[in-house]
């Protein structure tokens, strides 16, 4: 979800788009879904137009750059994961907002990397709307920037907030 530079990074302008369906949960209905958007806040970050079905190992979401996702509500594009994104993340297992792994070199783990965003804000937008079909728990993990949610999560499940930082 990033342009390639020379040494192998990335920019952090990415973005995750789905325009179909994703649904891990058939057969053993584990399939963990994970989404690593870029952090650049116009042309990273995520696009989800239809719904993310994960199965018990739950959906992880973070960022490419380690910065600061944005959470907002409004249309898609004005923060790096907005309101409308989040309603259609649907999972039998945890929804985790801000930390994934990538899955490596193979596509299988092998050296593969966990990826932490700095901070997680929510300043500006309105309450985060969550519904029970989110996940069996919320989990916003963010490293020493913090967690800062000026508004409201409205939320049917255990919400875990994991940081180095302040809250």
């Amino acid at each position: 979800p990033h342009l390639p530079l020379p040494d192998g990074g990335g920019d952090g302008s990415g973005q995750v788009r789905i325009d179909a369906a994703i649904n891990t949960r058939n057969g053993t209905g584990a399939g963990l879904i994970t989404l690593i958007g870029g952090g650049d806040s116009n042309l990273g970050g995520f696009d989800i137009r239809d719904d993310v079905l994960a199965g018990t190992d739950g959906i992880a979401i973070s960022l490419s750059t380690g910065g600061t996702l944005d959470l907002g509500i409004g249309a898609p594009g004005s923060t790096q994961l907005s309101s409308q994104d989040i309603a259609h993340l649907k999972s039998n297992g945890p929804l985790v907002i801000g930390q994934a792994t990538t899955a490596g070199d193979d596509g299988r783990g092998r050296n593969a990397i966990g990826l932490t965003v700095n901070s997680i804000t929510n300043n500006t937008a309105g309450q985060i709307p969550l519904s029970p079909e989110s996940g069996t728990s919320i989990q916003l993990v963010a490293g020493a920037g913090g967690i800062t949610l000026a508004r409201p999560i409205v939320a049917y499940q255990d919400v875990v907030i994991a940081t180095s930082g302040s809250v």
